[in-house]
């Protein structure tokens, strides 16, 4: 997930709760996402730290919600992000009911 953060420019000297916080803050998550990389990193730190050894559909489901934020925010996202720079703006439109008589 480090890696991940740093794309985003969030400090890697954060603890991860304080960079899901962020990353839910600045708009990259919404409370639902941020409950479950909650429970993401939980498992992450449950499995260094106390032991806890995850089953192979458990390993299987946790890598896939790390992926799918990796894809959203990361390739999804940066690729819109570059799409929208060439979509031109769009013209400003007349009020109904003025004219260049009124200073419109």
């Amino acid at each position: 997930m480090d890696s991940c953060v740093a794309s985003v420019k969030i400090d890697p000297a954060k603890s991860f709760q304080e960079k899901l916080k962020e990353l839910k803050e600045r708009g990259f998550i919404g409370d639902t996402e941020h409950g479950i990389l909650t429970v993401l990193t939980d498992a992450g730190s449950a499995a260094a730290h106390r032991g806890w050894s995850p089953n192979e559909e458990q390993t299987t489901h946790l890598l896939d919600v790390l992926e799918n934020f990796i894809h959203r925010v990361l390739v999804n996202g940066q690729k819109a992000l570059e799409i929208k720079s060439g979509i031109p703006e769009a013209q400003k439109r007349k009020r109904a009911g003025t004219s260049k008589a009124d200073g419109v």
